[in-house]
């Protein structure tokens, strides 16, 4: 299974390096004009968190997220007719390079409905492969992700983990954890946000990342997260608060850059 949404996410300050086609000015290009919006579409090239780590994006011809490379791990991405998300596989470098595939299947209105992870029945082999774990999604009448349910591929009955969503007037989401064969609580976690959209929302590949990373469903990268988990008893494990940072530099057209 993929686990590196965390760390993508949830970094303490990050720098996120921008791209944009046709930016260079040539020579004998006629003066400035006022500046007048159009269809350009600027999409995140390079991600850098607090530690360094970078992840690099590659795109297609129409500005669709095709690679994502971790270091000696990269990712390959395929898509529907409708634009969505609908494979990712992923593979390492070395003797064994795949690790797996997962396909992802979206109910009528658009929403991600479930998933399904595919392992290599024999180690490096892409070709031959198995269905391994499915995780399916369920919504509220706008939406909302209320539920989230794991179970291995051939025993649908046999839930292994199952998350909970509950959502307060006041913006904070309450997530609890149900592990195990009786389905325990295994710990409850508190979402408070703040602040606006980053450039990452915009790009489907970065919005399904954020959402099977961290299991919150969101159009938007906010600002700042207060996370509060607590223990099944409801005392308080701990608390973090996870502030983004985004910084920009501007062509002479007022496209970013970087």
């Amino acid at each position: 299974m993929r686990k590196k949404g965390n760390a993508l996410v949830l970094g303490l300050a990050f720098l996120l390096a921008v791209g944009c086609g046709g930016d260079e000015k040539k020579k004998g290009d006629p003066a400035p004009q006022p500046l007048v919006y159009g269809s350009r579409t600027c999409v995140p090239v390079k991600f850098t968190n607090q530690s360094g780590n970078e992840v690099n994006y590659e795109y297609n011809a129409n500005g669709q997220l095709i690679k994502a490379i971790f270091g000696s791990v990269y990712e390959v991405v395929k898509y529907n007719s409708a634009g969505q998300v609908s494979k990712i596989s992923t593979y390492e470098s070395g003797a064994n390079p795949f690790r797996n595939h997962v396909l992802f299947t979206y109910s009528s209105n658009g929403v991600l409905a479930s998933e399904i992870t595919y392992i290599p029945t024999t180690p490096s082999d892409s070709t031959t492969n198995k269905p391994a774990e499915v995780r399916e999604y369920t919504y509220d009448g706008t939406n909302r992700l209320i539920e989230i349910e794991s179970h291995p591929y051939r025993n649908p009955n046999i839930i292994s983990s199952r998350d909970t969503y509950t959502y307060h007037a006041n913006g904070k989401v309450l997530i609890s954890e149900f592990r195990g064969s009786s389905l325990t609580l295994n710990q409850t976690r508190e979402f408070e946000f703040s602040g606006g959209k980053g450039p990452a929302g915009v790009v489907p590949y970065l919005k399904l990342q954020m959402t099977y990373g961290n299991q919150i469903i969101f159009n938007k990268l906010p600002k700042t997260v207060v996370l509060t988990s607590y223990y099944p008893d409801g005392s308080v494990n701990n608390q973090n608060t996870f502030t983004f940072n985004y910084s920009y530099t501007f062509n002479s057209d007022g496209y970013p850059t970087s």
